[in-house]
């Protein structure tokens, strides 16, 4: 893993958004390193390269996401979790009452199959893996446009015939 990144993730496991004990550890130790061995590059290039770490250090500090915290006074904490209750409820009873119409739709269908005759019924019983077909409109967003006639094939295959290079000798 690149120190970059491993610098990332110390940055991520940081609680307050300063570097971490293990991150503020590996840097003094790649900056003795680099001390030691004359900066890394030969040619007093150290110093640079401390600026570019440094930004690097500060720009990946901003792209994490900050902790947000939200002060809630008492009855805005009671009044969310109000909200939150009814919402739950609300959707735990929509969830039994399409869980009641599931099983009443296959009851029916079971009631439905017993009633055929034998031959069908063993037809019916075999499930029907075949993908369903897709609708052949698009829904659009806008309403329809009034006064607008729409091409037919016949005027929109004149129309692309000539680009084509075909020559329409009819007409």
């Amino acid at each position: 893993m690149s120190s970059t990144l491993w610098r990332l993730q110390c940055l991520r496991h940081s609680t307050d958004g300063s570097r971490s004990a293990a991150a503020v550890a590996a840097a003094k130790a790649k900056a003795k390193k680099s001390q030691a061995t004359g900066g890394g590059g030969g040619g007093g290039g150290g110093s640079d390269r401390a600026k570019l770490a440094e930004k690097k250090e500060r720009l990946l500090r901003a792209l994490l996401p900050q902790r947000v915290v939200i002060e809630w006074s008492e009855e805005d904490q009671r009044a969310a979790e109000e909200a939150a209750r009814a919402y739950s409820r609300l959707r735990w009873e929509e969830n039994v009452e399409r869980q009641k119409r599931i099983a009443r739709l296959l009851r029916a269908r079971k009631a439905a199959i017993a009633e055929l005759p034998p031959e069908q019924r063993a037809f019916a019983k075999t499930p029907d893996y075949s993908t369903p077909r897709h609708p052949q409109w698009i829904p659009t967003e806008t309403p329809p446009i009034p006064g607008y006639k729409p091409q037919t094939d016949r005027e929109r295959s004149s129309w692309t015939s000539g680009m084509r290079g075909d020559v329409n000798v009819s007409e």
